[in-house]
């Protein structure tokens, strides 16, 4: 899919707040709800990114000194061991899986997924991307195998919506 010059608000409303971040875009990859708001498949305020492990690391580092957040985040598959905790806005989940997810300001990032649920690797999930206003967007073949692989009852609708999409 070609990057797209022409966007719509629902999906500004979206890849804004990830351009805003300031993270390079060979680095972070929008999954879940948000991106399928992106290819017009539902409306959601979840914005989740996938983001290669170095940058992460990088984010947590911004986070602690420029924003005053205390460390508390388990990553563990990067070997860090620490949270964040901020009342306001930085709150993290962990989600009994390889990988860590931390939310701030309204935005999950997360490593990419490796588990006996889904696997993929940062590259893989790259690699299949499609590039929409600047931002790599997971693919819906991604988008659908990730959800068919976690399997959770609030997925059961998108995985409807994907596998028609997929199969038009």
């Amino acid at each position: 899919m070609a990057n797209l010059d022409i966007l719509t608000d629902a999906q500004r409303e979206i890849l804004d707040p990830v351009i805003e971040l300031g993270i390079p875009r060979d680095d972070l990859i929008l999954v879940g709800g948000g991106a399928m708001q992106v290819y017009g498949l539902k409306r959601t305020q979840d914005i989740d990114v996938v983001v290669r492990p170095e940058t992460l690391v990088s984010e947590i580092e911004a986070w602690e000194s420029n924003r005053g957040l205390k460390r508390s985040a388990v990553l563990g598959r990067i070997g860090l061991q620490h949270t964040f905790t901020n009342q306001r806005k930085g709150v993290v989940k962990y989600e009994g899986s390889e990988y860590g997810a931390a939310e701030y300001g309204g935005i999950t990032y997360m490593l990419a997924p490796n588990d006996h649920l889904f696997s993929a690797s940062f590259e893989e999930l790259q690699s299949d991307a499609n590039e929409i206003g600047g931002v790599l967007v997971a693919s819906p073949d991604q988008l659908l195998a990730w959800k068919l692989g976690v399997n959770r009852q609030k997925d059961k609708r998108d995985i409807q919506t994907l596998t028609e999409f997929i199969m038009r």
